[in-house]
């Protein structure tokens, strides 16, 4: 079987803990209903959905238990000028607590997603260990905590330290995962660094710093340039040669087959890792857009999976082989 220029191999036997698929449906903090644009056969949650009154309607769409996006109540918002811990985040957690236990008792939630790149956005790890420790002791296993986090708090202190300040950014730097978060990732671009670099991450920072109870997701690159954008600009967004962790495969000015490869890879790796549970790649589309959209040339990161046919099919399949759990062997033909 062919799609698109994937070619399907035999079945082979692969980490059946691989069992969540999901889009980043906005970008970082910026939530919107996904409606009928998705299609639960191959995405079953969501992490970014912060209305609590949305989880009937994506049940009745089909998709399984979510994850409750509550940055904004433990957390000032990403961009804010303060940083960290609300002063009353006990209390704003106690009234969404009130609304998420039932969710969760009726099997409409599964948990909550603590926020993206915390750490990097100056959250400190002490506030980030509370925030958790709060959750974890009013909202019992198996409801699942998540967080997702940027590379520098993990792999280059001295950036986290230039940005944040030694105050947030610790000496020793990050330290360990906080025992109350049940899964971690990191998302990791074509334009800081490869693919390999993003597995070394996770094998010399993330991984040693979990407890073996811990998983992780990861979230690769699904986005292009605007349409018309100059073959060096697409390169150097895409399949930048020259980054901290070396050169990524030349895509020659294609942000689709940079981004097929990174899927393939991401999938393949998280496939034979039993410390896996899901994968999920930014983006599926610019936020408000309603339609087609058009940008600028040499314009980064639009549009995003939805606009990017030949990416979103081969990620439509990766998807339904994780939700069905029948895995089989994908290779660019």
């Amino acid at each position: 079987m062919v799609v698109t220029g994937v070619h399907i191999l035999p079945a082979n036997s692969y980490n059946h803990n691989l069992k969540y698929f999901s889009i980043w449906n906005t970008g970082a903090g910026a939530v919107e209903y996904p409606g009928g644009e998705m299609n639960s056969s191959f995405i079953n949650f969501f992490f970014d959905i912060d209305r609590p009154e949305l989880f009937q309607a994506l049940a009745d769409q089909g998709y399984g238990p979510s994850l409750l996006h509550v940055r904004t109540v433990l957390f000032y918002p990403r961009h804010d000028i303060r940083k960290g811990l609300r002063p009353d985040y006990v209390q704003r957690w106690n009234a969404t607590l009130g609304e998420l236990l039932p969710l969760v008792k009726k099997k409409l939630a599964m948990g909550v997603f603590l926020g993206d790149e915390l750490c990097w956005d100056c959250v400190g790890w002490n506030d980030l260990k509370a925030a958790a420790d709060l959750v974890r002791s009013t909202l019992p296993r198996p409801a699942v905590i998540y967080y997702n986090e940027a590379f520098p708090p993990l792999d280059d202190v001295k950036m986290w330290n230039a940005s944040c300040g030694p105050k947030i950014a610790l000496e020793q730097g990050y330290p360990h995962v906080p025992k109350s978060i049940d899964w971690v990732s990191m998302d990791y671009y074509p334009n800081e660094g490869t693919f390999e670099g993003a597995q070394r991450i996770y094998r010399e920072k993330i991984f040693p710093k979990m407890n073996k109870e811990q998983r992780v997701l990861f979230v690769p690159p699904a986005f292009s340039c605007s349409q018309g954008s100059s073959a060096g600009f697409i390169d150097r967004f895409c399949c930048a040669n020259k980054t901290r962790d070396g050169g990524n495969p030349d895509c020659k000015g294609s942000c689709e087959t940079a981004m097929k490869d990174w899927a393939l890879k991401s999938y393949n790796w998280a496939r034979t890792d039993d410390r896996f549970v899901g994968l999920n790649p930014w983006y599926w589309q610019q936020k408000n857009t309603k339609v087609r959209p058009t940008y600028p040339k040499n314009h980064s990161d639009v549009p995003g999976l939805r606009w990017m046919n030949e990416t979103r099919v081969l990620y439509e399949r990766i998807g339904m082989e994780i939700v069905t759990g029948y895995q089989r062997e994908l290779s660019l033909g």
